[in-house]
């Protein structure tokens, strides 16, 4: 029963018309949470909600009457649970004589290390399959992708790791000598067999979280590798100009949005230092964009605007890997500034939006454009503004997120632009952390420069200096549109 509080709405309904009982005040209270989380104008849109599952306001009411054993005893054993229950099985007894890492990241991996274990066991299993077909070398890219998930689920987990140290410390679970001491000794506890199920019984949605997130990240990558395998031909031939890259050693993800169940953009790293992009959805639009390249370059004697090589399947594809690139000397920055200006007259005139400042990169003195799925996007509609002004900017080359704009935040603003060319990550700051006092301290906004800023001699080029630049390649891309 420890999970049944994990699952979702829709998983509940099974077997609903077995639940009697009259719903209680705390079934009430909850149900007043739910609806008051659609606002004092969500009655529709919350009824709408039920009815896609099947149920009405009495329905969830015995819903959320429940108690999680019958819950669980009317529903199926889901397949997150099997695994977190496999992973505290699977926990072993930190050995007294091993420290824990003074590093807090690496100390609360400890605790998930057997989540991970098994979940890069499962992955292993599925990727010798393809170890002479890929020539994967497969223990390289068992371990890279152990690193990335061990971040990725220490990052989930962290918040509600702190709390139950906070817990355990203000219960006097903890009896060391110092801050340290006992923040070393929560760790360690945590790790056991029953460490971990007291904090998954306590935690069931997080729990559900970590497992699913180790699931589909394990599924993209041997995904990732199996069509590698189908394709590597191709993708030697057309993608690497013939040239064998050898073994593939790595794949690494956390590039881009996730889309479809976690699948992102990967990097394929090969013995020789080739390295080929994946993008687990159609690309077909970036063979569009090279060929309006090629009439554009055609049109504009000497542009000689470049575009990615790519390899389009159905419903997926590889791209060369485009790396930055310095510039050569001022003379050309201004042809950079030039390209880029006609590359933002071909994007607005085929209503291309989201150009930011980590889709085109700067390469030597070539804007290269490496995502263009947002071709011929729609204008949608300003609901929060009736600014005339507003609607004009929508309609405008500002829509292609290629000059610079204004971006605020909560957590600090940068501009993403790839003019500006400045990109970042928001992070949760921690105080004190690797003690029992360690606590959130708040979220900053970490800017770093993004790859569509050219460089010279080692620093990045002040686009202000090459307007003139950019607007005169403005007017050629125009006069050839």
């Amino acid at each position: 029963a420890w999970g049944a509080p994990a699952l979702a709405l829709h998983e509940r309904t099974c077997g609903i018309d077995r639940l009697g009982g009259t719903p209680d005040a705390t079934a009430e209270a909850r149900f007043d949470r739910w609806r008051s989380r659609y606002g004092p104008d969500g009655e529709q849109a919350f009824r709408r909600r039920l009815s896609d599952v099947g149920i009405d306001e009495t329905a969830l009411k015995r819903l959320l009457a429940e108690p999680p054993a019958a819950l669980a005893a009317r529903t199926h054993h889901p397949s997150w649970a099997r695994r977190i229950e496999e992973a505290i099985r699977s926990a072993a007894i930190p050995p007294a004589d091993t420290p824990v890492p003074t590093r807090w990241q690496e100390a609360l991996a400890w605790p998930l290390r057997s989540l991970v274990a098994t979940t890069v066991e499962w992955t292993v299993a599925r990727l010798e399959a393809y170890r002479s077909t890929a020539r994967l070398d497969v223990s390289s890219v068992a371990e890279r992708f152990r690193v990335e998930l061990n971040r990725r689920l220490v990052d989930l987990a962290a918040p509600a790791i702190v709390a139950e140290l906070h817990a355990w410390r203000d219960g006097g679970r903890l009896r060391a000598a110092d801050s340290r001491e006992r923040f070393a000794e929560f760790v360690r506890q945590l790790a056991t067999p029953a460490g971990l199920r007291e904090f998954f019984t306590r935690y069931p949605v997080l729990a559900r979280l970590l497992a699913d997130a180790g699931q589909v990240e394990a599924e993209a990558l041997v995904d990732t590798v199996a069509r590698f395998a189908a394709d590597r031909a191709a993708v030697v031939r057309v993608v690497l100009g013939g040239v064998d890259p050898g073994v593939l050693h790595a794949v690494t993800g956390g590039q881009g949005d996730p889309h479809q169940r976690g699948s992102a953009v990967r990097i394929l790293r090969f013995a020789n230092g080739a390295r080929v992009i994946h993008k687990p959805r159609g690309i077909r639009a970036s063979l569009r964009l090279a060929e309006l390249v090629a009439w554009l370059n055609s049109a504009v004697p000497g542009l000689g605007l470049r575009t990615p090589v790519v390899c389009a399947r159905d419903g997926y594809g590889w791209m060369e890997f485009v790396a930055p690139e310095p510039l050569r000397d001022t003379a050309a920055a201004a042809t950079f500034y030039l390209r880029l200006g006609a590359l933002l007259a071909l994007l607005y005139v085929v209503h291309a939006t989201d150009m930011h400042c980590e889709n085109i990169i700067a390469v030597g003195d070539q804007p290269v454009v490496v995502d263009a799925e947002t071709l011929f996007h729609p204008t949608m509609p300003v609901f929060d503004s009736t600014d005339p002004a507003v609607k004009v900017l929508t309609r405008s080359v500002v829509r292609t997120a290629m000059l610079p704009s204004a971006e605020g935040g909560t957590n600090g603003g940068v501009d993403t632009s790839a003019v500006a060319g400045v990109t970042g990550s928001t992070v949760l700051d921690w105080a004190s952390p690797g003690t029992d006092q360690m606590r959130p301290a708040g979220r900053t906004r970490q800017p770093v420069e993004g790859p569509s800023r050219p460089r010279l001699a080692g620093q990045a080029i002040d686009p202000a200096a090459f307007r003139r630049d950019l607007l005169h390649g403005v007017r050629l891309g125009d006069d050839a549109a």
